[in-house]
C-alpha cells in the first residue's frame, strides 16, 4: 500500500483525508498474520454528532471466507447497529483483481483506487456507503473489530455524510 496516495482525496466523488506514516491506518490483528499480538483487536473512532451515514474507505488481506471484520456504529442514546463485514460482499483482497460485490446487502460498495506494487498488479481499495436508519440520534462512536480473526481488516479513511442545513 506504499503507493496509495496521501492526504486530501477524492474517491468516487466522496472526499477522505489520508494519513502519512505507519500510524494512518488501521490494520486490525487476524490469526492469519504475523505480529498481531502488535496489532489492535479492536479500534473505537469517535464521532460526536448527528450522520446520514458514512463512507468506509477499507480493503481485507489475507482475506478468507466467513466473517472479516464489523463496524459497530455506537448511538449517544445507548442504542448501536452493526456492519457484518464479509469478503466478496462489502470488499475483497486488496491483491485481488478489482471486482463487484454482487452479494452484497445492506450497503454499497465500489471500488475506489486501483494501483500496484512490486509484488502484485494491479491492487485495489473499496469506498462502501452505509446509510443511517436513525439519522436524527447523534453517533457517538464507531468501533471498527475483528472478533473472527480469520482476515486482516483494513481502514484507510472514514468520512461522515452529513446534512448541510
Amino acid at each position: 500500500m506504499r503507493t496509495f496516495p496521501i492526504g486530501r482525496q477524492t474517491f468516487g466523488g466522496v472526499p477522505f483525508v489520508i494519513g502519512e506514516g505507519s500510524k494512518s491506518i488501521i490494520v486490525l490483528a487476524s490469526d492469519r498474520r504475523p505480529g498481531a499480538d502488535k496489532m489492535p483487536e479492536e479500534v473505537t473512532i469517535p464521532v460526536g454528532y448527528p450522520v446520514e451515514g458514512f463512507y468506509f474507505l477499507h480493503d481485507f488481506a489475507f482475506a478468507g471466507t466467513g466473517l472479516s471484520g464489523l463496524y459497530e456504529i455506537q448511538y449517544a442514546d445507548g442504542g448501536m447497529a452493526q456492519i457484518l463485514l464479509y469478503y466478496g460482499e462489502n470488499s475483497r483482497d486488496w491483491v485481488d483483481a478489482p471486482g463487484t460485490l454482487a452479494r452484497e446487502k445492506g450497503t454499497t460498495s465500489a471500488v475506489a483506487w486501483t494501483g500496484s506494487c512490486v509484488l502484485y498488479a494491479p491492487v485495489a481499495v473499496y469506498r462502501m456507503l452505509w446509510v443511517n436508519p436513525r439519522p436524527g440520534v447523534p453517533v457517538k462512536a464507531v468501533r471498527f473489530a475483528n472478533p473472527a480473526r480469520a482476515t486482516v481488516p483494513i481502514l484507510l479513511g472514514l468520512t461522515a455524510v452529513v446534512s448541510q442545513q
